[in-house]
């Protein structure tokens, strides 16, 4: 959830780096943006394209990190008054920072785009408001900002480096990194409804035509929330050869037609049976989190997660299964998994492993020691050596201190990982009693381990047991 308190931080911000912008007198970076499309309706990609030039008459190296560049626009409507921004939670992307530098010799230039898509929230189940009284948004992949009712707006980009990034930038090898704030050129543009024509149009354009241009009419069926590609959308979702399942499953996402759930069980039968073109495991996971959006029954979901978790679905259909399964305290979830735990499976079987710890920390009593006696039968019998370490990181998570005798028997395990994620989960959960047998089993082993031991002693003694020479 998104706070107000955010939103006017962000304005506030944005006002301060407008003042000073205007306020110096030779900028050295001069930003312009311009819109491909400036006529746009609900469901249309909102395309920004930039331009950074180097105007100071030397080499500067201009930082533009582009998981965060949907915050600096400033977008306004008709009466000049800033839309609402909510930020997302930012992740970087990219592996190489390096590629948000941009080294610029005198009056070189440096192009980008900012992409969003102009949409609607995820409608409410059976609902169907009027198209006109509907919040359009303009979602990035960082941010979203409300742009209430459709009309008039206009955009400022508002460029900002500070002395952290231009640092990073030096470590980095980049000289000369730009440190100050530049506000672009004002470009206006328009948003409207999209009309039924569109709607109708925009349904047969996800049934032909080149791949690009289907990907887009499906995106653009779920931004719009629209009703009428409905059947074009559960058609991809048959397809066992569509490379669009992930695409139209975020549609039907959005729309929330629940009249198609018996049909898409239906299509991840199918899907199980392999008869994909393509790939069988991206068709069954596909239509699996599609039902997992749509199905307003938790407890009926939950008996359809199991029986997937228990079938011959691929893999990645039966983690996300298991995954759905977090928190839980459903008899014939928790049966699932406790069964998944115990079967040499692989991914799917740590997936459960992890699973069972996160669930069994919000456990009590019987149902609590049943999940962890499991857990502890998976770290002493199992002899999948990574097993038995995701056994040990949930019995961790867990927070069961009854586990703790098993624990220190997993010092002795032949497979030195599985010592050391012992006494991570001993500095976590033991008392005094494990001191010594932490020590013992430190006694002539390589350096990390010996500081693995260390560090789960000091853990000890910091929640006040007693020091053991």
């Amino acid at each position: 959830m998104y706070s107000v308190r955010m939103a006017a931080w962000l304005a506030g911000t944005i006002l301060l780096f407008a003042v000073a912008a205007e306020a110096e007198d030779a900028p050295a970076i001069q930003c312009s943006i311009s819109l491909p499309q400036a006529a746009l309706k609900v469901g249309d990609e909102f395309v920004v394209a930039v331009s950074f030039r180097n105007v100071s008459g030397k080499p500067l190296t201009v930082y533009q990190p582009t998981w965060y560049a949907g915050t600096e626009l400033d977008i306004r409507n008709d009466k000049g008054e800033p839309v609402r921004m909510m930020m997302a939670k930012v992740e970087r992307r990219w592996s190489d920072p390096k590629a948000f530098y941009h080294p610029l010799q005198a009056g070189e230039s440096y192009a980008t785009e900012i992409r969003g898509r102009i949409g609607y929230n995820r409608l409410a189940r059976g609902e169907a408001p009027a198209e006109g009284d509907r919040e359009a948004f303009v979602n990035f992949d960082d941010a979203s900002c409300s742009l209430g009712r459709a009309g008039k707006f206009t955009a400022t980009l508002r460029h900002v480096i500070d002395a952290k990034a231009a640092e990073e930038g030096r470590k980095l090898g980049f000289e000369g990194a730009w440190v100050g704030h530049v506000a672009s050129n004002t470009v206006e543009f328009s948003v409207r409804p999209a009309t039924a024509d569109d709607l109708k149009a925009n349904a047969a354009a996800i049934r032909a035509g080149a791949e690009d241009a289907r990907r887009e009419a499906v995106r653009f069926a779920g931004a719009a929330c629209n009703r009428e590609a409905v059947r074009a959308l559960m058609d991809v979702m048959a397809d066992g050869a569509s490379p669009l399942h992930t695409d139209a499953g975020s549609a039907l996402g959005m729309i929330q037609d629940l009249s198609v759930l018996g049909e898409l069980k239906e299509i991840f039968a199918r899907s199980v049976k392999g008869l994909a073109a393509n790939d069988p495991a991206e068709w069954a996971t596909s239509v699996f989190y599609t039902i997992w959006n749509l199905e307003p029954d938790r407890a009926k979901f939950l008996d359809f997660a199991a029986d997937v978790v228990r079938s011959d679905a691929p893999a990645a259909a039966r983690i996300a299964a298991v995954g759905t399964f977090h928190g839980t305290n459903d008899d014939k979830a928790l049966a699932a998994l406790l069964e998944e735990a115990k079967r040499p499976d692989g991914p799917v079987q740590w997936s459960a492993l992890a699973t069972l710890g996160f669930t069994a920390s919000r456990l009590e009593g019987a149902a609590k020691s049943r999940v962890t006696t499991a857990l502890v039968e998976v770290m002493k019998k199992n002899p999948d050596a990574e097993a038995r370490r995701r056994a040990i990181n949930a019995l961790q998570f867990a927070s069961d201190v009854t586990v703790v005798p098993a624990l220190l028997d997993a010092l002795k395990d032949p497979d030195p990982g599985i010592g050391i994620y012992a006494s991570f989960a001993l500095g976590a959960l033991a008392g005094p009693e494990a001191l010594g047998p932490l020590q013992s089993w430190a006694e002539g082993k390589p350096a990390t381990t010996r500081d693995c031991a260390l560090r789960a002693i000091d853990s000890i003694r910091k929640r006040g047991g007693p020091k053991t020479e």
